[in-house]
């Protein structure tokens, strides 16, 4: 399938309005919708670093073209 995928810095709590930003622009801007579970996944977490701003998550989700989805 075809998945979005953004890695970023800090933690999601910290990052989620600025996230959900980026994602509804490029869900938008790529004629995309989700489909499914958003999925969040720690790259570098609290056993590589004390410091939360060196943290690495990943988050992903299904997404499909909106022409397609709308077929079924």
């Amino acid at each position: 399938g075809l998945y979005l995928e953004i890695i970023f810095s800090g933690t999601f709590c910290e990052n989620a309005a600025k996230l959900s930003k980026r994602i509804e622009h490029f869900l938008q801007a790529n004629d995309l919708e989700p489909v499914g579970n958003i999925y969040i996944l720690p790259l570098e977490n609290h056993w590589f670093s004390c410091d939360c701003e060196q943290y690495v998550n990943k988050i992903f989700l299904k997404v499909e073209d909106k022409d397609t989805t709308s077929l079924t």
